[in-house]
């Protein structure tokens, strides 16, 4: 039983090695989208904005 937990833990370990290589690239290309919708709605809330005043 022992050594299936431990096995287990190595799969895991593995599959969150690969996971997180792949998160990051993921977390990059995520927080470039973000970033650029936010200046977006920057845009339209400054074209809200100087539409309202």
């Amino acid at each position: 039983m022992e050594s299936n937990s431990n096995l287990w833990i190595r799969i895991n370990f593995y599959i969150w090695g690969k996971a997180l290589k792949y998160q990051r690239l993921r977390g990059i290309f995520f927080l470039v989208l973000f970033l650029d919708t936010q200046m977006h709605q920057n845009k339209a809330h400054c074209k809200l904005r100087l539409n309202l005043t």
